[in-house]
């Protein structure tokens, strides 16, 4: 296996990082706002506050997530055989879920790399557990129903 070209140290994306401005980068990559809307990917970002640049083992994605486009794979993956690198990747490593960036996981896979470089949720800045919520609601829901008794 080839290993990833290391751009860690590289000044071009910073080591942490807020939704805000990866939502930013995201867009550029992107080129147009309606792929912010597809997938939900906008609110996806936006399920944690800030997220930190991590190598992510292959290993650990699940590249079949969501529908590839070929053409686009092959642009990435005609990228890591020249040897440089792709923008990175956004993972949940939570929900398991790669946020961002299921094409340049595809290609990596299929250039024989072993890792991605890719921006990872800090765990100290996890939304709060919305089951507690939930419980809640349903108990406002009851107080609901008892004033139509």
């Amino acid at each position: 296996m080839r290993q990833f070209i290391n751009i860690m140290e590289s000044s071009e994306y910073p080591h942490v990082i807020e939704t805000y401005d990866l939502l930013r980068v995201v867009a550029e990559i992107h080129h147009s706002p309606e792929d912010l809307e597809d997938g939900n990917l906008s609110q996806r970002l936006w399920k944690f506050h800030q997220y930190v640049l991590e190598e992510i083992p292959l290993s650990d994605l699940n590249p079949h997530e969501f529908a590839v486009d070929d053409r686009l794979a092959k642009d990435y993956f005609e990228l890591y055989m020249r040897g440089e690198a792709a923008p990175p990747i956004v993972y949940d490593s939570v929900g398991h879920s790669i946020i961002d960036g299921t094409h340049r996981v595809r290609a990596a896979i299929d250039a024989n790399l072993d890792t991605i470089l890719g921006y990872v949720e800090k765990a100290e800045f996890l939304e709060p557990n919305y089951e507690e919520d939930d419980e809640e609601d349903v108990e406002e829901d009851d107080d609901e129903d008892d004033e139509f008794d």
